[in-house]
């Protein structure tokens, strides 16, 4: 089954932010002279990413009003949200802004940062949390570059690293896909990945197929690259995946999508309007999560079939 997003990011951050009130609880015993405190948001509020940003920021107000209806302290939480704007010299610069001496948010009384949605607008900021002794908390970032600043508590040598992250990383994914085709015995593997995109999704691809290749040799992982572009016709690079998957030499057991919410969207879009490209109920179709941002697998009739 394919989970809501909208209760998905609204359980992650209400359990976040109650952990979190025990930090404020304690920073309240260091400090008698501090009656509130606050936590800083980070969410793609306008853009490309608006719809989820969006979600997350009303997730962490929704926690924040239930942390202060507890009667356990006096102290007040407060929420200061930020828009990144999917912008990596956005979100830097906003962050940085709140530490400067001119800052409207005395920064004493700051117990938590909410990192932005995606890795590589998260790296600036991981690098330089450290300088100010806050932690960083991440709801979404996987990318293996986060790796030296993600705190362990089950190791001492971690003690400098501040960010927690509330998802498991690249490494362990991959880890965990190439358990699950291990206990399938699934043996023809395609990979749909998008290398217009940066980073995201191609630093999962390389670590599994890395991992795959170490696990078993013989068995095959084929990429297959799906192309849109400005200059391009989105219903035909849709297209072109399917005639790649389907005019393939290589009978697929399963289909994993690397891939953008929003590329998932034109896809499943292109698919509902001709279901005849392709019958996507022939293979085991693993999202590693675009599909579960997009509502269209939500419905009984979706192109992606059960």
């Amino acid at each position: 089954k394919y989970c809501n997003m909208s209760l998905l990011f609204r359980t992650i951050l209400l359990i976040f932010l109650l952990i979190i009130d025990y930090n404020r609880i304690f920073f309240v015993s260091c400090d008698d002279t501090i009656d509130e405190v606050t936590i800083i948001g980070f969410f793609p509020l306008t853009g490309e990413f608006e719809q989820i940003g969006k979600e997350v920021s009303n997730a962490t107000k929704i926690a924040r009003d239930i942390i202060n209806e507890k009667e356990d302290t006096s102290i007040k939480l407060n929420v200061k949200i930020y828009d990144t704007k999917s912008s990596s010299a956005v979100a830097f610069e906003e962050f940085v802004s709140i530490f400067k001496d001119d800052s409207d948010i005395d920064e004493k009384t700051i117990i938590g940062v909410i990192s932005p949605l995606i890795s590589k607008n998260t790296d600036l900021i991981a690098t330089s949390i450290g300088f100010y002794d806050k932690p960083l908390i991440s709801y979404s970032n996987t990318g293996s570059k986060l790796e030296n600043h993600i705190f362990n508590h089950d190791s001492g040598e971690n003690t400098d690293r501040s960010m927690l992250r509330l998802v498991p990383g690249n490494d362990d994914q991959s880890r965990a896909l190439v358990t699950l085709i291990d206990s399938y015995n699934w043996n023809n593997i395609g990979c749909v990945v998008n290398y217009s995109e940066a980073d995201y999704g191609i630093d999962l691809f390389e670590h599994f197929k890395e991992r795959m290749y170490d696990h078993n040799s013989e068995m095959f992982v084929n990429e297959i690259e799906y192309t849109p572009s400005s200059s391009r016709n989105i219903t035909q690079a849709a297209e072109d995946l399917f005639t790649k998957i389907t005019d393939s030499k290589y009978k697929y057991d399963v289909l994993i999508w690397f891939l953008y919410p929003n590329d998932m969207k034109d896809i499943f879009n292109v698919l509902s309007q001709d279901k005849d490209l392709i019958d996507l109920s022939e293979y085991v179709c693993i999202c590693t999560d675009g599909c579960s941002q997009s509502n269209l697998v939500e419905k009984k009739d979706s192109p992606v079939g059960n």
